[in-house]
């Protein structure tokens, strides 16, 4: 992947304000900075929210046809406010939260499982109209192999069962996480 440090530097000055205006304003308004041109091209992107050390929100879009820092803004809002598995992040517990801004790599298709490398490849698997993702970091925190790493995604998130992940179009993509610590 390209050196990021531009887009790390602008996303560590900018983007937890921006979430925060975004959440209470519920508006789509340009940045008033200027914008790397890396954040200017369309692409995937997750974000996950962390208060205290512990998950609070995390959501994305395997590819987008918006800009890369939009969509990484509504993904930081949607993290907050429509994680189902969480209470919504209340401004104050986002200002003292961790962001982690995950910016994926076009996805490949997986013929050959052996080509899956835990912790440097997320998986995204599709059957009929369930899909389930695990970003790279997952199957590392976890201590996962890559069968138990398409297991879990398989039964966990795309709820096809431990072996649903045979019969799945199975795709592998990369991340770069960039970590904001809180402000």
């Amino acid at each position: 992947m390209k050196d990021l440090t531009q887009t790390t530097t602008w996303l560590k000055a900018n983007l937890p304000q921006q979430i925060y205006q975004a959440l209470l304003q519920k508006a789509r308004q340009l940045p008033a900075t200027a914008i790397p041109s890396d954040l200017e091209h369309a692409g995937g992107a997750f974000v996950s929210i962390y208060f205290a050390n512990q998950l609070r929100g995390c959501i994305g879009r395997m590819q987008s046809s918006e800009p890369l820092w939009r969509t990484i803004i509504d993904m930081g809002v949607a993290a907050c406010t429509s994680d189902y598995r969480f209470d919504p992040v209340t401004p104050g517990e986002l200002l003292k939260s961790s962001l982690h801004i995950s910016i994926l790599s076009p996805l490949t298709q997986i013929n050959d499982i052996n080509n899956i490398k835990p912790g440097r490849d997320g998986i995204y698997m599709v059957e009929g109209s369930n899909s389930g993702v695990f970003l790279p970091q997952v199957a590392t925190k976890m201590g996962w192999t890559t069968l138990q790493m398409l297991e879990h995604c398989a039964h966990d998130k795309a709820g096809i069962g431990y072996n649903g992940w045979k019969r799945a179009n199975l795709f592998s993509f990369q991340a770069e996480t960039i970590i904001i610590d809180p402000l």
